[in-house]
């Protein structure tokens, strides 16, 4: 009986460990399984069901998710995008992107209408389904982007190579990409990506450099303006500053955040020219022929509980007609915002701030606060320069590059974004950093060189231009200036200006962002990019010239 229970004994022993033996490969197995497994969104697309069957499987699928912050949902929605057709596939895709609006254009074919707050200069792309015998792409669509869509593993390969050359508008993601536009908290940064990689930078760059910035995404700063306009009682405003200093914008922002107001009808109106009477008609839904006065009505006229916002830009031809109407319209205007009907934020330069400041007949003196716009703020610039170049995977090749683009442009918005933009256009195939010849290339553009023109032609009077150019050529050298020393530098060349038109001349200069005044009563050059090409001029020479025909 001792000998059976030793048998027994050792029996039992090599049960228990052959069951933990069992036991250490079926965790390690699960271990394997859950580690393996893990990082869902690394995983091609075609490979989730059966990692989604083996993390159930090995009961880790509840840990797995909440380290890739993923739902189950998710994952069995983008499992079932697999088994889609492609119009259901299409709706998945374009909503991830916060699009509101698709259309089938074929079978195989889908345009996709990007949202406006869209972080790259892109209005909408196609998606391309392409049948699975599809070895060789249709031919390009003019100007259009397309997404090529595929879930053929062959297939990818061979039509792969046509996303990566940069040089076409086939964007082709691959079965990780594919996995992170389904399941990425932040697909609009997947696509972006892809697109950074797959295009070429200056054909999605969202730099924008004339007529305002119309997308949220890069528009930066203006915080305190912003605020001070919207967070206080409906009130007039007067926005005033030189051409391509950011009026627009600031203008385009406020009518996009009112855009959906219960109770504000927002109206956004570009002047060209002095046809206000005309443009605010269309603008209010009457007849463009319709006469002055059926057009000032209709201003006041505003539903129960509304209030009408006017934003007027480029009124500056505007401001002069109506002074000499006797400044009818701008009366009218006048008397419907003291009435709390209607408001209006009328942006312009000299003209208006001329009505507005030195003119006390004009109804524009007590008519709204003028707010003076003027350099953009040291950090929106940082963002300006950077955030952008973010989205399209570049970055700078050391800090001090940024530093420099802010110091030579005076932090002039619309003089950095051009200047980005120039350094985005001078990339090469597959170049990610952007380094000192770069942008240096860029602050010496022509079209950097061609904003910084027009200085020279800031009034609707010759006589006022002319002292302009004159002050200008006068002290650019020097570089920092006086008053008292202007004036004594204009006797000595016999100048025969006023006192007055000269200190009028310097606020139309310093309004324009071509000078500086600061507390001291000291003038210096906003722009040191202005200062540095000027200087490549004789300025003597140009300064003997406007005195003769002075």
């Amino acid at each position: 009986s001792q000998e059976i229970e030793q048998e027994d004994s050792v029996f039992l022993y090599w049960l228990i460990l052959f069951i933990l033996i069992c036991l250490a490969i079926a965790l390690f197995y699960r271990a394997f399984i859950c580690k393996t497994n893990a990082a869902l969104l690394a995983s091609p697309l075609p490979q989730l069901p059966q990692k989604y069957r083996l993390l159930k499987r090995a009961r880790c699928l509840t840990q797995v998710l909440a380290r890739n912050k993923l739902s189950e949902k998710a994952i069995v929605e983008a499992i079932a995008f697999l088994k889609m057709r492609s119009t259901e596939q299409t709706e998945i895709l374009a909503k991830r992107l916060g699009a509101k609006q698709w259309e089938q254009m074929t079978e195989e074919w889908f345009k996709v209408h990007l949202p406006d707050n869209f972080p790259l200069n892109m209005a909408s792309c196609l998606l391309y389904f392409p049948a699975t015998d599809l070895n060789e792409l249709p031919p390009p669509i003019a100007l259009q982007k397309v997404v090529i869509i595929t879930l053929n593993p062959e297939q990818l390969q061979v039509l792969r190579p046509h996303g990566e050359e940069t040089s076409n508008l086939w964007i082709v993601p691959n079965h990780i990409e594919l996995t992170n536009w389904l399941l990425s908290p932040d697909p609009v940064q997947t696509f972006t990506g892809l697109l950074a990689e797959q295009l070429k930078a200056r054909q999605i760059s969202p730099y924008q450099t004339r007529s305002g910035v119309n997308k949220d995404a890069v528009f930066f700063g203006r915080t305190q303006i912003l605020e001070h306009i919207i967070n206080r009682e409906p009130a007039n405003y007067l926005l005033v500053g030189g051409r391509q200093l950011g009026k627009s914008s600031l203008l385009k922002y406020l009518h996009r955040h009112y855009q959906n107001h219960p109770q504000v009808q927002c109206h956004y109106v570009t002047l060209h020219g002095d046809t206000l009477q005309e443009q605010l008609a269309v603008t209010l839904g009457l007849p463009s022929e319709s006469d002055l006065d059926t057009v000032l009505r209709q201003v006041f006229e505003v539903g129960s509980g509304q209030r009408r916002l006017f934003l007027i830009d480029q009124a500056d031809q505007f401001i002069q007609s109506d002074m000499k109407k006797g400044y009818r319209i701008l009366n009218h205007f006048r008397s419907v915002s003291e009435e709390g009907h209607s408001h209006f934020i009328i942006a312009g330069f000299w003209e208006v701030y001329y009505a507005s400041v030195l003119d006390y007949q004009s109804p524009l003196k007590n008519f709204g606060e003028a707010i003076t716009i003027a350099e953009l703020e040291t950090e929106a610039c940082y963002d300006l320069i950077k955030k952008p170049m973010k989205t399209m995977n570049l970055r700078y090749e050391s800090e001090s590059l940024v530093e420099n683009v802010l110091t030579a442009t005076g932090q002039r918005a619309n003089l950095i974004a051009i200047v980005c933009n120039e350094m985005v256009k001078g990339l090469k195939n597959h170049q990610r950093v952007l380094g000192k010849e770069d942008m240096t290339q860029a602050l010496n553009s022509e079209t950097v060189r061609e904003a910084l023109k027009g200085w020279g032609k800031l009034s609707f009077d010759d006589q006022e231009n002319r002292l302009d150019r004159i002050i200008v050529y006068a002290t650019i050298k020097q570089g920092a200036f006086q008053l008292a020393d202007l004036m004594s530098l204009l006797e000595t060349h016999n100048g025969t200006y006023t006192a007055e038109q000269v200190k009028q001349s310097l606020e139309r200069l310093a309004l324009s962002f071509v000078i500086k005044r600061e507390s001291s009563g000291q003038y210096h050059y906003s722009v040191p990019l202005f200062r540095e090409i000027l200087l490549e001029e004789d300025v003597d020479d140009l300064l003997r010239w406007e005195l003769k025909e002075m």
